[in-house]
């Protein structure tokens, strides 16, 4: 799913030009790398730490925050 080819081939798609709708294909596709940076995960983090959240940043704090919580 990092290949660039492949990337540009899926923006080519009608309705997948976007970031978002790239990442929420992968979803979709069964990654569970990437995560969809939708209005009510952006503000359950704003709200949760209390300060703005980039779309770029969702996934990591996601990502962390499930790797922390798996050994609980």
């Amino acid at each position: 799913m990092d290949d660039p080819d492949l990337e540009h081939a899926i923006r080519e798609i009608p309705g997948l030009r976007s970031r978002i709708s790239l990442v929420y294909f992968y979803m979709m596709c069964g990654s569970e790398q990437h995560v969809k940076p939708d209005r009510m995960v952006v503000s359950f983090l704003e709200r949760t730490l209390d300060r703005r959240i980039h779309n770029r940043e969702v996934g990591p704090l996601l990502t962390g925050a499930a790797f922390l919580l798996h050994d609980l």
